[in-house]
């Protein structure tokens, strides 16, 4: 039965990618100092795991991107983002100069008006959005929410006129930008619910924050015309993962959570299904699947994968069927010869004492921890400046899996020392580093103390500074 599915799905897969539509982007990018960037959907659904590389000579560049669906794209170059609206067929050049992006890009070609409108946004509501994000950490939840009113009636009123002034009222451009604004509304106030009372699985929804949750809860989300936007997947993920779930466990309609990733996923995969509409819950298992496929987690994936397929579009099992069997995915994977890898029982303070004498950067991270993963780039860069120096670094893991653990360390092909702590036995004092969520880091001096609980990312061009004033001391 699989196998005839699979050739099924091959021959969909063949019939949709003959038809598959594209966008044509070029353009000039003046004093960049760079020779390429990348570019890919910012509605990740859209596109799972497929950015592009895109190179840059003598300012000039030239891409083709496949896209069946409506989607911001993001351009990322070092640092700096430029972002545009793009349907199938576009046709569009960028001028801009990389020392003021949003004040000097500008879109020509087929599609101009639907690109033009993100930076006409951005330049319009930047201050604005910077002013919320303090509201939404300083105000009172009556007090927020009216703020936060006023904000989202702005940008509607704003796509309004743009979109009157350019003939764009009844396009799928307009449908998309109104149901942006409207979920980015929403998960700010549950953004913000859950910034001062995150602790809903160990003391329940606060009095004062029960109107949010609400709200929320009163959301019909069968009105709104699309569902795929970044902001509709963050109010999801919010709504799903740190309010609904974490209710169930402070009620006791559901046990304590453990700390394995899989086991999480089932259960808000299972929630979702149980209180989303159809559409809604495919777009959250869908990023859910984007945020946490990988060489190490494919196989623990397979089983939602196979129930969800059974009941999702025919699009969105195409994608999957595609991202589950990349040949990287399949690969034997060695770990290589720079890092060094055992299990334990010890204790944080008898794991630092081995390493007295010695400056130590401590690293906790997990196989199934995607922000994790992003820093192991720069995790790597950091030990290849250091490797002549006395530093240790030391990757503490809470994988209660021995073998997604191994496998990460091999795909990612991550140096160092490597220590799990066995059937995820974490002490009580390395629980209390960790109960904001991982990656967390240290810096420990020679003395086997911990110097900064709370260190920087690799990525952070500053724990270069640090590390060298403690070598230094």
């Amino acid at each position: 039965m699989k196998k005839t599915l699979f050739v099924w799905l091959l021959i969909v897969y063949a019939t949709m990618s003959f038809g598959q539509k594209k966008v044509y982007f070029s353009g000039t990018i003046t004093n960049c100092p760079y020779t390429e960037f990348e570019i890919g959907s910012i509605d990740k659904p859209n596109d799972i795991n497929e950015w592009q590389r895109v190179s840059i000579k003598n300012g000039n560049f030239s891409v083709v991107v496949p896209l069946n669906d409506p989607t911001v794209f993001q351009c990322y170059i070092k640092g700096k983002k430029i972002e545009f609206y793009a349907m199938p067929g576009d046709s569009l050049v960028l001028k801009t100069d990389f020392t003021k992006l949003w004040t000097a890009t500008e879109f020509s070609g087929k599609g101009t008006a639907t690109a033009q409108f993100h930076t006409s946004w951005k330049k319009q509501f930047n201050a604005l959005h910077k002013a919320d994000r303090n509201n939404r950490k300083n105000n009172t939840p009556e007090a927020y929410l009216k703020e936060r009113k006023k904000l989202r009636d702005s940008e509607l009123a704003f796509l309004q006129e743009y979109a009157a002034k350019n003939g764009l009222k009844e396009s799928s451009f307009f449908k998309y930008y109104t149901s942006e604004f409207t979920f980015s509304f929403y998960s700010s106030f549950a953004n913000y619910m859950y910034q001062h009372n995150n602790n809903i699985e160990g003391n329940g929804v606060k009095p004062e924050y029960a109107s949010l949750v609400t709200l929320l809860d009163e959301i019909d989300f069968d009105t709104l015309d699309y569902h795929e936007t970044e902001s509709a997947q963050m109010l999801y993920a919010t709504y799903i993962n740190r309010i609904k779930y974490r209710q169930l466990i402070y009620n006791k309609t559901l046990p304590p959570a453990k700390m394995d990733f899989v086991h999480w996923l089932k259960r808000t995969y299972d929630l979702s299904k149980e209180i989303l509409p159809k559409k809604a819950h495919e777009t959250y298992v869908m990023n859910m699947f984007f945020e946490h496929l990988n060489p190490v987690s494919v196989n623990r994936l397979s089983p939602l994968y196979e129930d969800f397929i059974k009941t999702c579009s025919i699009e969105n099992r195409m994608k999957l069927y595609n991202a589950f069997n990349k040949g990287i995915f399949k690969e034997k994977l060695t770990i290589p010869s720079d890092a060094y890898v055992k299990s334990t029982d010890a204790t944080l303070e008898e794991i630092l004492s081995d390493y007295k004498g010695s400056i130590v950067y401590v690293d906790f991270w997990a196989s199934w921890c995607a922000p994790c993963i992003d820093e192991v780039p720069a995790s790597k860069k950091m030990q290849e400046k250091f490797k002549d120096k006395d530093i240790k670094f030391l990757f503490l893991s809470i994988d209660r899996d021995e073998t997604s653990w191994k496998r990460a360390i091999a795909a990612y092909k991550i140096p160092g020392i490597h220590i799990r702590f066995k059937k995820g036995k974490i002490s009580s004092a390395i629980k209390n580093l960790i109960s904001a969520g991982i990656p967390r880091y240290l810096i420990v001096g020679r003395d086997g103390k911990i110097l900064d609980n709370d260190a920087k990312r690799p990525s952070d061009a500053k724990l270069v500074a640090d590390l060298e004033k403690l070598l230094n001391e």
